[in-house]
């Protein structure tokens, strides 16, 4: 049933899980986003490693609820999320609420994590 499921999402999206570029459990998170434009944002964001599955569960879950931010914002959160990670070399996510937000780095190891830390610093 879950396979059968699967076939609702983007070209994109099935074509990454049948290269093994993302996994079953990670496209079918991205079935919890009702629009395709959605779910190709997310699907790059699994990509690139700024978001895992956890994130996309609790992005989807505000959708749903309605408090997530507009479309308009996630597309300049895209640019600032691609500038930072550029900057800092590693994959970025920016989460927006009605009450502020947060900027997720991810890291690897702790040697990326201290690279990571000495560019914020500078």
């Amino acid at each position: 049933a879950n396979s059968i499921r699967l076939m609702n999402l983007p070209a994109e999206a099935k074509e990454a899980v049948r290269s093994g570029k993302i996994s079953r459990t990670q496209a079918r998170v991205l079935l919890a986003f009702s629009d395709a434009n959605t779910q190709k944002q997310m699907l790059k964001k699994i990509m690139s490693g700024a978001a895992v599955v956890r994130d996309l569960e609790s992005s989807a879950k505000e959708a749903k609820l309605g408090n997530s931010p507009s479309s308009k914002v996630n597309k300049r959160f895209l640019e600032l999320e691609r500038n930072l990670a550029k900057n800092v070399g590693s994959p970025v996510m920016i989460k927006s609420g009605a009450n502020g937000g947060s900027i997720v780095i991810r890291f690897a190891t702790l040697e990326d994590l201290n690279k990571i830390v000495e560019i914020i610093l500078k």
